[in-house]
């Protein structure tokens, strides 16, 4: 025993290292997904690829596009040209190959104003019913829109969020502030 050094053969330590790389590859995602910000980020994220979506079929067919917000989710339609009984635009929802054309809003999202010109239109959203809803117009301009929107973090920790419409590019843009039109 003479000749016997204590410590690791460099194959162990490969062994270790590609061991600790796996756990590393499979915790690390869990963690990132748990981060409120992440949660927030990957929300506006979706939306912003909602509204493009919509835009670019404004500009592709021709017709108004709205985006209706209710309590649970976010939803695409597109004008059909054709009128109903009431005179007024019947509109179909959008169907994309390969994406999802519904967004869920976050659970821990409050909707505390949601100004469509300078008017707020929260109010009829009261009890939980009803829909509100924007149009993207035919030849690609968005009305003004600005989302005010507190996110329970956790119990005791609440975080205000202003999303505000550019009716140019039809992109939300985050401010950590409410906004006002």
């Amino acid at each position: 025993m003479r000749g016997h050094k204590l410590g690791f053969t460099f194959l162990e330590l490969i062994v270790v290292i590609a061991i600790l790389g796996i756990l590393a590859t499979i915790i690390v995602p869990n963690f990132r997904s748990r981060n409120p910000e992440y949660q927030r980020r990957q929300f506006i994220d979706q939306l912003n690829s909602l509204l493009q979506v919509s835009w670019q079929n404004a500009l592709a067919t021709g017709k108004v596009q709205k985006i209706i917000f209710n309590k649970k989710n976010i939803s695409l339609e597109s004008a059909t040209g054709k009128k109903s009984s009431s005179n007024e635009e019947i509109y179909k929802p959008i169907q994309v190959r390969f994406l999802k054309t519904n967004l869920e809003i976050p659970d821990n999202f409050e909707i505390k104003n949601f100004y469509i010109g300078k008017k707020d239109e929260m109010t009829s959203l009261v009890g939980g019913k009803g829909k509100i809803w924007f149009y993207i117009t035919a030849d690609g301009m968005a009305q003004n829109v600005i989302l005010n929107i507190v996110e329970n973090i956790s119990e005791n920790i609440k975080q205000e969020l202003s999303l505000v419409l550019n009716p140019f590019s039809v992109q939300f843009k985050e401010y950590d502030k409410f906004q006002k039109p």
